[in-house]
Formats: structure tokens, sequence, C-alpha cells
């Protein structure tokens, strides 16, 4: 917290006057009483402080235009105290659209760490498919492992606690009737005894109308 890397926010807040949506930095104020709880032993606090209720409702999209899913089920690797698996979803487009929201449902949340959505040319990411056609899947780190992909052909990012994502109004990510999603999925096995089998679900959010190509950074 004191460094500045938890909550993780990496832009500047000196961008020639930019400010950005969903800004995590914390002010001086905050890291302030962080500093205090970790320097005091980093007490408890009074249970009857406790406000009770419910956990706020995470967004959801005003509307899905797609639903998809790997296609089966996959159970990591026990072995692993961190797979990297990847997997291809295809939502067999005729036309070019443009991706303005998405919401990715984990179906396996006590294993599954973080999800990327990556788009591909569809042939090649069936070749890097077919190279381990014994396994479902492939390994993967970083981008896709898909000849051509590379990161900045990321679409979308979750991790625990996040809901659904819109993108600022009036922009889109393109999604090309030859291109499919890959699915990266980082699991994580070491809370567990037995590895529950995971089948996590992306639903997607497709313009109607024009919109300005934008890129994720």
């Amino acid at each position: 917290v004191a460094a500045g890397s938890m909550p993780p926010w990496m832009p500047s807040d000196d961008c020639n006057g930019h400010h950005f949506v969903g800004d995590l930095s914390l002010t001086a104020e905050q890291k302030a009483v962080f500093a205090a709880w970790a320097d005091g032993g980093f007490a408890l606090g009074d249970a009857s402080d406790d406000p009770g209720g419910t956990p706020p409702t995470l967004p959801s999209l005003p509307s899905v235009s797609d639903t998809l899913d790997a296609g089966a089920d996959y159970t990591a690797r026990n072995d692993l105290a961190d797979e990297y698996r990847c997997f291809i979803l295809d939502p067999g487009n005729t036309q070019t659209e443009h991706l303005v929201g998405y919401d990715i449902r984990p179906g396996a949340p006590s294993v599954v760490h973080h999800v990327i959505l990556f788009k591909a040319d569809r042939d090649a990411a069936l070749a890097r498919d077919a190279q381990d056609a014994a396994d479902f899947g492939w390994q993967c780190f970083g981008a896709s492992d898909v000849d051509g992909s590379t990161f900045e052909d990321t679409l979308a990012a979750w991790a625990p606690g996040a809901g659904a994502t819109s993108f600022p109004a009036g922009t889109g990510l393109a999604l090309a009737e030859h291109e499919v999603i890959v699915m990266q999925v980082h699991y994580n096995t070491q809370a567990v005894t037995t590895v529950p089998p995971d089948r996590t679900e992306v639903l997607l959010q497709y313009a109607t109308g024009p919109v300005t190509a934008a890129r994720m950074i």
C-alpha cells in the first residue's frame, strides 16, 4: 500500500490532464489508515461495529448477445499449484461484431484465479489446439500462444470480485468473422484437496450501432 503497488493502478496521475475511469489508487489519508492498522498489529476491531447487511450486487450487462463456454468441463491438474490453460470459444460470427461489454463467470470459483480473453484467427487457434490433440485445450502463459496473436489482442479480463464490464459509451473492440476467442484460465489448486471440474462461461454484449474502435491497454 505504501509503495502504491496495492491496489494495483499503473496509469500515471499526471497524464496530460486525462483522468481514468475506475482509478483504484489511494489517497495519502487512506494510506495512513492502513499504515496505522499495520503498526497497531492488525487489530480485528469491535464486532459490535459490524453493520451487517448483504454484500453489494455486482454489475450486470444491460443485454447479452452471446453466451459461450469451452464445450466441456476441464479439471485442473492437481500436481501443479498454478496452471494456465487455454480454450477456444467460437462465436461463429458471420460478420465483424464490436464487443462493448462482457461478463465472465467461473464454473469452479474455488480454483479459478483469473481469466483473460484474447481474439485469434480461427485456423491458427485450431492448429494450436491440434498440437495437444490428446488433451482438452492447451497450456499457455502470458498471451494465447496462438501463432500471430499477441498480448495486444486482449479483449477482456476477470478476477474474483468483478462483475460485468461495460466499455466507455460509443466504443468497442472488433471481433471479425474469421476470429475466435481464446480463453486463458489461471487455475490455482492450493486451497482445495479435491480439484472440482470447471466450465467457465462468458457472456458477450455486441454493439447495435456504429462505435469508435478501441484497444485494450
